[in-house]
């Protein structure tokens, strides 16, 4: 009886890994074809092949994903707890899912800018730099909202974060005063676009 058990397993190993290169291999032939028709401008447009290929990408890594997490869901180092904050006990899974939200929100946001905002922008004649200045508020957001659900998801509390990084801001906050200060001109850059996205800036002849 264990014998066939061991069989049933190993076999079942084996399909999985069977199904996980055909999603693969099926992603790259399904990329070749579509390279192949935006070369072909009649059967379908460049923009879009780059949108489907995106999109393409983005479905196979989290279904490989999703299909890991399945395989072994019954497995107990999967859910074994890491350690526990505030009530909830963090597990591989759970950073897993942590790690995904954070990359789906991350990919979602650059599609609905390259394929939504921008095509928006270009029918009511937006400035490029002010279309740019809200693509980066929106990323901004967008990203700071993921990574707090991800934080709370394997149970770091927000407040404390603060509260530690505000402690540790006093200490290093000299040696990062620099960084900190490219990062607030860069916003203040954005607002009032004293230099365009696309402009060239000459100093002392370079």
């Amino acid at each position: 009886m264990d014998t066939l058990l061991k069989n049933l397993s190993t076999l079942h190993f084996h399909w999985v890994m069977l199904l996980f290169l055909a999603i693969v291999i099926g992603n790259f032939c399904l990329n070749q074809l579509l390279k192949l028709l935006a070369v072909r401008k009649n059967w379908l447009k460049k923009g879009r092949a780059i949108f489907l290929s995106s999109l393409l990408n983005w479905l196979t890594f989290y279904v490989v994903i999703l299909l890991f997490l399945l395989y072994f869901s019954k497995s107990d180092w999967l859910f074994y707890t890491l350690y526990s904050q505030d009530g909830v006990d963090v597990s591989l899974f759970l950073i897993v899912v942590a790690v995904m939200i954070v990359s789906l929100a991350h990919r979602l946001v650059k599609l609905l800018m390259e394929f939504v905002l921008i095509p928006v922008y270009g029918y009511y004649d937006v400035e490029r730099g002010l279309g740019y200045t809200f693509n980066q508020i929106i990323y901004y957001t967008v990203m700071i909202i993921a990574l707090g659900i991800s934080f709370t998801s394997v149970g770091i509390d927000l407040t404390a974060l603060g509260a530690v990084l505000s402690v540790l801001g006093i200490g290093i906050g000299f040696g990062m005063r620099n960084i900190a200060g490219n990062f607030v001109s860069g916003i203040i850059i954005l607002f009032e676009r004293p230099v365009e996205v696309g402009e060239v800036i000459q100093i002392e002849e370079k």
